[in-house]
């Protein structure tokens, strides 16, 4: 009612606030599908899970915010989001990001919502009845919106830290990605059709740092502590795992991070199916350094990160986890992103009581594509065709490989033995021939020498003749 320009314009800048954590369209993301198979990049695939998360917490106002919209309310603010993860087990154990499963509760209040639309409308209009007393027209016409997004940022940080906000958790939902898409509702990002999706617990989580308050304070740091968490799949939910780096990696080292950045699944480059299909980057290890505070190894990698990849695996050329994708630094010059060792992850699981195991599903999956490079392709199609009716969550993934092993196969270029020692109908067979044979030869071996023992007791009949 003071000046309706600079009202205006107040409300534009805090409209834009909601748009702030969605990635721009990038018509330059190039296909990470090869024709070549790729054994590591195919492991780590069949192994990575797509993660949907929502938070919701109860954030009260304090009393003593006097004369404020906001004074001794509680709002539900809830914050939901994608992230990637890996199975490390048989028993539905998947590794993420703990900022992916569990996130800070003041992160959550930041980058959340309400589910009223209560807290946006009070909060907003107290801001901006402060901003109008408090500053003329000329000086808010020249706020960009990375000063209200700084500012409304660093105004939330300083209420919690003072105690004039109270942040308490109320629920959380986790759900792996299956045979179908997530969909979201655009405003309030609830999940739809949950029942197509299975649902996973939380089982443990390393108590995270708010990385809001540690940009605006020097006296914090994101990395403390390792950003880990371990959730567990309800269900009949049976991925091959992927092992975990034991042996040790070294710088210049070939690695491939896999998962499902946001930014890859732009639906007007692709079809809305491929969605399925976790993304592959390929890069080195640039260098492996220590957190802040020297608790825990960090593995710097060239290969590019983007929001979604979170909690997905870097991966070796064995298809093996080396570290878990975690921070990424957006330069002009290269890629500067980071992972959590697999030296600190296997601590995170020891604690947690988790021992990662490489299940019969592994097992399968690297005979099978060791059959295509051996250029065994019926053996390799039907290994793949019998893994797919048990999981057709792989479809995408290993259809490819399946279609390429038929191509051959017409091409000529089949070299599966005739004789499959590896079939086990066949192994079967074949040792109840040779049991058959073996006993049909100890039978003629038994007639046999019944027969000499006769003709020995015939012969010692005959009178010996006595030379004189």
């Amino acid at each position: 009612e003071r000046n309706s320009k600079t009202t205006d314009l107040l409300v534009k800048l805090f409209d834009s606030i909601t748009i702030t954590n969605q990635g721009k369209n990038n018509s330059g993301v190039l296909s990470a599908t090869s024709s070549s198979i790729n054994k590591a990049q195919i492991l780590g695939q069949a192994s990575t899970v797509r993660i949907y998360s929502k938070e919701c917490n109860n954030v009260k106002f304090s009393n003593e915010m006097n004369r404020l919209r906001v004074q001794g309310k509680t709002y539900e603010v809830c914050s939901a989001s994608f992230g990637s993860g890996f199975v490390i087990d048989d028993n539905g154990h998947i590794v993420t990001n703990a900022h992916v499963a569990d996130p800070n509760n003041l992160d959550s209040l930041i980058e959340g919502y309400s589910t009223d639309g209560t807290f946006e409308k009070d909060f907003l209009e107290d801001i901006m009845d402060y901003l109008v007393s408090e500053f003329d027209t000329a000086t808010l016409a020249q706020t960009t919106e990375e000063d209200m997004i700084y500012f409304v940022t660093a105004l939330i940080t300083d209420l919690n830290k003072e105690g004039y906000i109270t942040i308490t958790n109320k629920d959380n939902e986790i759900y792996i990605q299956g045979e179908t898409i997530f969909k979201n509702d655009p405003e309030s990002g609830e999940l739809l059709d949950k029942d197509k999706y299975f649902k996973a617990n939380l089982i443990q989580s390393t108590p995270l740092t708010s990385y809001y308050e540690s940009l605006l304070s020097d006296d914090t740091a994101i990395t403390e502590v390792a950003d880990l968490a371990v959730l567990q799949v309800e269900g009949d939910f049976n991925l091959p795992s992927i092992p975990i780096n034991t042996t040790g990696f070294s710088i210049g080292q070939t690695i491939y991070v896999v998962g499902y950045p946001q930014i890859a699944d732009d639906a007007e480059l692709i079809s809305s199916t491929q969605v399925l299909s976790s993304s592959v980057t390929k890069g080195s290890i640039s260098s492996i350094k220590p957190n802040t505070n020297n608790t825990f190894d960090l593995v710097q990698i060239d290969a590019a990160i983007q929001g979604g990849n979170s909690g997905g695996p870097i991966i070796d050329e064995d298809g093996n986890v080396v570290a878990v994708a975690t921070y990424s630094i957006s330069s002009d010059s290269g890629n500067y992103n980071y992972g959590v060792s697999s030296k600190e992850l296997l601590t995170f699981l020891a604690n947690s009581s988790i021992k990662p195991q490489i299940n019969p599903m592994r097992i399968e999956l690297e005979k099978s594509l060791s059959y295509v490079s051996l250029s065994y392709y019926k053996r390799a199609q039907e290994s793949l065709e019998n893994i797919l009716l048990t999981q057709p969550n792989l479809t995408v993934t290993l259809k490819p490989v399946v279609d390429l092993c038929q191509e051959k196969i017409d091409a000529g270029e089949d070299k599966t033995p005739l004789l499959d020692m590896n079939n086990r109908t066949l192994m079967i067979i074949v040792l109840i021939v040779l049991v058959a044979l073996l006993v049909i030869s100890l039978i003629f071996l038994i007639i046999n020498i019944k027969k000499i023992s006769e003709k020995k007791k015939e012969l010692s009949k005959i009178p010996k003749l006595i030379n004189q």
